[in-house]
């Protein structure tokens, strides 16, 4: 592993920090796998939440009673936003890395 130095704005030397190289391709597979897994799970919990605030908003004519409610629908959708990203985080990079389903932002 080659250790590449650079200048901060104060004149001090940093190393830059290198990828990891103590896992496997398979590794880096199931743990991209987990990722989804789980992203995808907390979406279906967060979606049937959803559901289940809009059936009793639409049973108690249109309006929700308890602030409870309003609250967990705020909190159920922005946990689906953020379950979508960690799902389709792997997918929005560059071809040209070393593995194909992992990469970053540096």
């Amino acid at each position: 592993m080659v250790d590449e130095t650079y200048y901060n704005t104060y004149s001090t030397v940093e190393t830059v920090p290198q990828p990891r190289d103590d896992m496997t391709k398979e590794q880096y597979y199931v743990l991209a796998n987990v990722q989804r897994g789980s992203a995808f799970l907390s979406l279906c919990g967060s979606l049937y939440i959803i559901r289940e605030i809009i059936r009793k908003y639409r049973q108690n004519d249109n309006r929700l009673e308890n602030v409870y409610h309003r609250i967990m629908l705020v909190l159920s959708i922005s946990d689906c936003i953020s379950s979508l990203a960690f799902f389709a985080s792997n997918w929005a990079t560059p071809s040209n890395v070393a593995y194909d389903f992992i990469r970053g932002n540096i």
